[in-house]
């Protein structure tokens, strides 16, 4: 070995050595990221270009000189407008012209916006090799001189080097230090680094002081651990172990080195002294010149003559260590030769034992060399493996279509529900137990499972399962805290995996190897290309000894090579007792024949995620402003769940999360829970599993119009429609099938007949691939099984082809609703779908819906425990097609449940729906008025202050509830308004006033108001219509407020009671507990011919004695009075008096009150008997006591 401090004589002229030598050293530690920064700068400023030129290309044709205008400053030497240009546009072909593709011109601007000072150094680069050569652009940043032959970073020398991080602004975010010259701000690292190179390569007297070489290992060393890039480059690190050994002189240098670095000093030198004469021959004063130049030739000749003398003893040192070894070894094989003829037959058994003992040692240093030389490269790609997962695998996506909103492993995973997959001997198989351990997935009786299936549907979890296994495995040292996640926490299994090598096998398409796909996928990304060679070798060792899971992610989207017959990978070089295999894939992947039975150690199915509602909270947590509160809003999207019920997506981790994102954006658009389109939902969800098909994009416009509304603004179902419609129809037809055992599970048979023979295979590859249609090995073991990935996909999709054939409603549905009972409802989500599509077609559908609902067990009182399942079907399908923003939404109804929260939707069908009405429940309290949607818009364009509902139109409502005080019965007779939120209409004018009116009500059977405000003339004027039927009819009032004529008492009367009118103009009435003045005079005018008044009690009497005289006086029609009295009153006897009655019956449950005064006198009994003139018949009776007078009838 050769020693620098024996080249000079001078420690200072040593010192002056090692800095050139560590600026050598240095360069070596910037070269590989110099290098890399070029191709990221190149491929930066070609993107930019492209993204702004219509029609991206590689130009090869032009010349700097093309580009550049004439004159530039620093490149042409045009003096004049007439003179001409002999630098740079000296030939016709260099003559300035713009780039026929237009990209270079726009590559030059990007140069130079990139150049700290606006001036590259052109000279130095060619424009023509720019598209291929990335190096040829970083030399525009280049010191301008002496640079033009330079083709790479290993020829070019440090000054360049730095230069290039200095002059390009590429770099300002690579430093952890503003990068500045020193002008006006103190000089960065690089300016420092710089001017040693200068200083070095330019010292003229070849000395440096202890201190000053001092301060060049600082700042190089510093410069090559700066924390934001080179810090966490091999090279760099390498470079600073070196300074460090030089600096502290144990820095191993051959002597073949040494005499490489002397011949680069020793021609650089001589440059310099060259350079420094013609400086010293510009000085006009002689005697200093000569001065100065024999000072020059002194220490020039003395330091060149020290190389050349230290050069020629390495040379002679050379040649006589050549001579020696070449003169011992002939010498010592003369021996051996003498002795081995002299000794061979004595010595052969002692040379054998003594060779076999020497091989022996030799070979157990060997291996105990190897062994420790093999863990050391074990340990170092370990950490390397480690630190490439951690940056690459510990994010994952939170949607399909953006990749680029990723989070943190940890922060959205939530237990996967996975279960066992028995294959039983006759090849069917069975969902057994569930799995919660991943020592039940590893291992089976205690015995290794080496070749491990995972099946999934699109969306289930497969991927993020993967995922966290190898996050898992690489922080199994820091996971000491217990997971919220309880299942999967046997973190001690995994750890018996020395490596785990995880492959994603939708991005090694065309590679069959397990073994290259690592190399390829892993390996050449955690090492420099110099060490692949080593590696490859170290990887190879590694899967022959150590315990490795390979974890093969994604088997259903890898492509075999062209000629390939595999159905997965190639094991082949995999050690059976060493390496375990796990493999996700799509279930139609694993039912490929190819896939024996007998290669499944275990098979698992996951089923997405076991608690939807911690793995809601995740995700919003991940998604919403830290300020909002997350408890409330994992309670608002719960209850949005539940009333879109949503509540099966949650299976699916990917479905889940897709309508969560939705959700958020939707609430952060200010629009409530009705405003969600589920169209848009599943148009979102049919876009992300297109896009894993084919990730092509294309678009709707005015020249290809969308054939729906809700893929108008999708990017990646225009190029994949002919396909999405070819298996719409086949959806719909399936669906909709005569054999309903086989519309959502289906054989390929049954799929083929909704295709054309070249349309099935295409097609159903496609939809295989994009998971539109999965499919799994059948039971019967002689076919496979296909499905929709979820029924609601199927539904959309089959919507979605009625919306663009509505002839089918009346071709298919009709006939299919005929079919099966109660059919009507299970196709409720088709037709919610179509109101976001098509209302036209959803309102025909919804007719027929309407018919089989009432003809299949239509119960006319069954809407008072709430509303009927067609309705909420109907109520969801209104929202929709509002959330679609689809006009023209009247679907029909014949069952109306209305309260405060889905008022403004039935509202909106109700007029059309008029006809139709059977049944009729209204509630709507005072508590209710602040959550009514009134001022907000009910219909576009309008406003209300309230919601009117006008009966006169409906004919067939049997049954009428109206129950709540914020429900006003409009008064058809009077002009005064209400504002209370609801009104009742029973018509709009009086039959006296517009001719003859069809009856009113002709169907009615039953009417309840309970807790219910209206003034009596309105109560009256709904009495009239009732008497008018033909038929018996049963009102009852609960709590009602009637308010009077004639003002409003002070005590308000809540008015309980029963009527029933008759067809022969009968009213009865029942008293329940009381009647007020304003019930009495709701009877007054009207035409009853016999009334019968039951539980008429004392309190009753007081409170609407005289509006009971006045109605009874002004019923001129009554013919029979029967009362039922709780006890005798005298006012009964003067509500009696002079009445044209002909039959009275009266009867008492007791004889409290009775007296002489009751019998005789003014006001009395007999007197009011007397008065009766039409009276044929009078009965009178009592519940108890006796009666002690006789009647006497005048």
């Amino acid at each position: 070995m050769a020693s620098l401090a024996d080249v000079f004589t001078e420690k200072e002229s040593t010192n002056w050595l090692k800095a050139w030598l560590a600026v050598d050293i240095a360069k070596s530690g910037l070269d590989h990221f110099a290098e890399n920064e070029a191709k990221t700068l190149h491929l930066n400023i070609y993107n930019a270009v492209w993204s702004s030129v219509m029609a991206p290309a590689v130009c090869f044709g032009c010349h700097t000189a093309n580009l550049l205008n004439c004159p530039t400053r620093g490149v042409c030497d045009k003096q004049g407008a007439n003179s001409s240009c002999k630098a740079m546009h000296d030939t016709v072909t260099n003559q300035p012209r713009p780039c026929p593709t237009y990209v270079c011109n726009k590559v030059l601007d990007e140069i130079k916006n990139l150049h700290r000072f606006a001036r590259p150094s052109w000279k130095n680069t060619r424009a023509d090799l720019w598209a291929q050569h990335p190096w040829q652009i970083a030399k525009a940043y280049f010191p301008p001189d002496g640079y033009t032959a330079k083709n790479s970073v290993q020829e070019t020398d440090f000054n360049g080097i730095i230069s290039f991080m200095m002059n390009c602004k590429h770099f300002d975010n690579k430093f952890s230090f503003p990068i500045c010259s020193g002008q006006s701000n103190p000089p960065c690292l690089l300016t420092k680094a710089r001017e040693i190179g200068r200083t070095v390569r330019h010292l003229s007297q070849c000395k440096l002081t202890d201190a000053d070489l001092q301060v060049i290992f600082t700042t190089l060393t510093d410069l090559l651990t700066d924390p934001t890039c080179l810090a966490h480059i091999v090279a760099s690190q390498e470079a600073v172990k070196k300074l460090v050994k030089l600096q502290h002189d144990v820095l191993k240098i051959t002597t073949e080195e040494i005499i490489h670095l002397l011949e680069a000093v020793q021609d650089k030198l001589k440059k310099v002294v060259q350079d420094e004469l013609k400086e010293v021959f510009q000085d006009k004063d002689k005697e200093v010149i000569q001065d100065k130049v024999k000072e020059v030739e002194n220490i020039a000749e003395k330091t060149l003559q020290e190389i050349r003398l230290y050069l020629e003893h390495c040379r002679n040192d050379l040649k006589e260590q050549k001579n020696k070894c070449k003169h011992k070894l002939d010498e010592h094989t003369g021996k051996c030769e003498v002795k081995l003829d002299e000794h061979t037959g004595k010595c052969k058994v002692k040379l054998d034992e003594h060779t076999e003992q020497l091989k022996n040692t030799l070979d157990g240093h060997s291996r105990k060399h190897s062994e420790s030389k093999y863990a050391k490269s074990c340990e170092d790609f370990l950490r390397r493996l480690i630190k490439h997962y951690k940056d690459t695998s510990s994010y994952v996506p939170l949607s399909v279509l953006d990749q680029s909103h990723d989070k943190r492993i940890p922060d959205i995973y939530a237990t996967p529900k996975i279960h066992r997959i028995n294959i039983k001997k006759d090849g069917t198989r069975k969902k057994a137990e569930q799995v919660s351990l991943y020592n039940e997935i590893l291992y089976t009786n205690d015995l290794a499972n080496r070749h491990i299936y995972v099946q999934g549907e699109p969306g289930s979890g497969k991927s993020t399962f993967a995922a966290k296994l190898v996050h898992d495995w690489c922080n199994k040292p820091l996971m000491t805290a217990p997971d919220e996640n309880t299942a999967f926490d046997d973190l001690m299994t995994i750890e018996k995996f020395k490596f785990i090598f995880f492959i994603s096998l939708r991005d090694v398409r065309g590679q069959k190897d397990i073994r290259q796909m690592i190399r390829a996928q892993l390996v050449d990304r955690m090492y420099s290309e110099d060490d692949l060679n080593d590696v490859h070798k170290l990887l190879k060792k590694i899967i022959e000894t150590e315990q490795c899971l390979v974890v093969q992610d994604g088997l259903d989207e890898w492509m075999a090579p062209d000629g390939c017959n595999l159905p997965e990978p190639s094991l082949t070089g995999l050690q059976q007792d060493t390496v375990t295999v796990l493999t996700t894939a799509r279930p139609w992947k694993l039912a490929d024949e190819r896939i024996k039975n007998s290669q499944i150690d275990i098979l698992l199915e996951i089923e997405g995620i076991r608690d939807p509602d911690m793995f809601c909270k995740k995700i919003l947590g991940c998604i919403i402003d830290e300020t909002e509160d997350l408890d409330k809003t994992v309670k608002e999207f719960q209850t949005f769940v539940e009333i879109r019920e949503l509540e099966s997506l949650s299976a699916s981790p990917m479905l889940y999360t897709l309508v969560i994102c939705m959700w958020v954006d939707t609430t952060k658009e200010e629009e409530q829970l009705t405003g969600y389109s589920l169209c848009a939902l599943y148009t979102s969800l049919l876009e992300t599993l297109c896009k894993k098909a084919n990730s092509t994009t294309g678009y709707f416009n005015d020249l290809n119009p969308s054939p729906v509304e809700c893929f108008s603004r999708t990017s990646y179902l225009q190029p994949n429609i002919v396909h999405l419609d070819k298996l719409a129809a086949a959806a719909f037809k399936l669906l909709f099938s005569s054999e309903r055992e086989t519309s959502i599970v289906f054989s390929n048979i049954t799929l083929s007949n909704y295709f054309s023979q070249e349309e099935f295979t295409v097609c159903l590859s496609f939809a295989l691939k994009a998971g539109i249609l999965t499919n799994r090995k059948d039971k019967s073991r002689t076919s496979n099984s296909n499905s929709f990935i979820h029924k609601t996909l199927q539904e959309f999709l089959a919507a979605y082809y009625i919306a663009r054939n509505t002839h089918v409603i009346q071709d298919v549905i009709v006939e299919y609703l005929n079919r099966y009972c109660n059919s009507y409802l299970d196709i409720s989500r088709v037709f919610v779908f179509l109101c976001g599509i098509n209302t036209v077609a959803a309102n025909e559908l919804s007719g027929l819906m309407n018919e089989c609902n009432v003809a299949h067990g239509y119960d006319p009182f069954e809407t008072q425990f709430g509303p009927s399942e067609f309705q909420i079907i109907i109520e969801e399908g209104i929202r929709e097609a509002a959330a679609s923003k689809q006009d023209g939404i009247c679907p029909t109804l014949s069952q109306f449940y209305i309260y405060y929260n889905n008022i403004q939707d039935l509202h909106r069908i109700w007029s059309t729906n008029t006809a139709n009405v059977r049944s009729l429940y209204l509630g709507i309290y005072a508590t209710d008025i602040q959550s009514l949607p009134l001022g907000s818009s009910l219909a576009r364009g309008q406003q209300k202050s309230h919601f009117e509902f006008n009966l006169s139109s409906c004919h067939r409502l049997k049954d009428l509830r109206l129950e709540g005080s914020a429900i006003w019965l409009k008064d058809p007779a009077s002009l005064a308004t209400s504002d209370l939120p609801v009104w009742m209409v029973l018509n709009n004018a009086e039959p006296a006033q517009c001719g003859d009116h069809p009856s009113v009500l002709p169907s009615i059977a039953y009417i309840k108001l309970s807790f219910f405000k209206c003034s009596s003339s309105g109560l009256r004027s709904l009495f009239k219509k009732l008497l008018a039927l033909d038929h018996e009819v049963k009102c009852t009032l609960e709590d009602c407020v009637i308010t009077s004529s004639v003002g409003i008492s002070s005590t308000r009367i809540f008015t309980k009671a029963t009527i029933r009118t008759g067809s022969n103009k009968t009213f009865h009435i029942g008293n329940k507990y009381m009647i007020g003045r304003g019930f009495w005079e709701a009877l007054h005018g009207l035409n009853i011919k016999c009334l019968n008044i039951n539980g008429l009690n004392a309190a009753c009497m007081e409170h609407g004695k005289e509006s009971l005289f006045k109605s009874l006086k002004s019923l001129i029609q009554l013919d029979t009075l029967s009362i039922s009295a709780k006890e005798f009153h005298p006012t009964l006897w003067k509500a009696l008096h002079g009445l044209n009655i002909k039959h009275l019956n009266i009867k008492f449950l007791n004889i409290n009150g009775l007296n002489a005064a009751c019998m005789e006198g003014s006001g009395s009994l007999f007197q009011s008997l007397k008065s009766l003139v039409q009276l044929d018949t009078l009965t009178i009776s009592l519940e108890k006591g006796k009666w002690y007078m006789a009647l006497h009838q005048s």
